[in-house]
């Protein structure tokens, strides 16, 4: 009779490793989760231009004076301190904009130098392809679970900044937290 030791521990290790098939990739399921984040506000701002978001977090380039943009994300993701936060900004470092999903529905990415570019020179080219406004959108900060986010976007070529807003994802989609 064959001896049932070699079947238990198969057993056993299918259970220790955790083979249970719903393991999910950390940079995979941040980047699922920001395109939906982004793709809505696009979607709810009307725009047909988004500046190309950049590789650095808000944490990393916010430069409002009146603002401790590390003390406002704890505070809006609720989290335990600004350690936590620091591994939660850096879900983001991998990020990569679906920008075929965004081409498909007719936005337009636009470069920095470009908009540089129309600045300095004073060129109307750009806002005759963006004629809806050019929307200037960091990569947001997710809580642990993925349910609350804090972004930060604004138009581009105004002088008025937003204050950075804490969206949550109730009922299959993003929807901003009044304070």
């Amino acid at each position: 009779m064959p001896k049932p030791a070699p079947l238990f521990l198969l057993l056993g290790c299918l259970i220790l490793t955790g083979c249970s098939g719903n393991t999910t990739d950390p940079t995979a399921l941040y980047n699922k989760k920001a395109n939906e984040l982004i793709a809505h506000i696009i979607q709810k701002s009307e725009c047909d231009c988004v500046l190309e978001i950049p590789k650095e977090s808000i944490i990393e380039i916010d430069e409002r004076p009146h603002l401790d943009i590390r003390k406002e994300v704890v505070k809006q993701l609720q989290l335990a301190n600004t350690t936590e936060l620091d591994t939660l900004v850096n879900r983001s470092r991998k990020f990569e904009l679906d920008s075929l999903a965004l081409q498909k529905k007719g936005i337009n990415i636009v470069s920095l130098e470009t908009v540089m570019a129309v600045k300095r020179n004073n060129d109307g080219k750009l806002l005759q392809h963006c004629t809806k406004g050019i929307l200037a959108i960091q990569k947001p900060i997710f809580d642990r679970t993925f349910k609350k986010a804090v972004i930060d976007f604004s138009w581009v070529f105004t002088c008025i900044r937003m204050p950075i807003r804490t969206f949550e994802f109730k009922n299959n989609k993003w929807t901003p937290i009044e304070d």
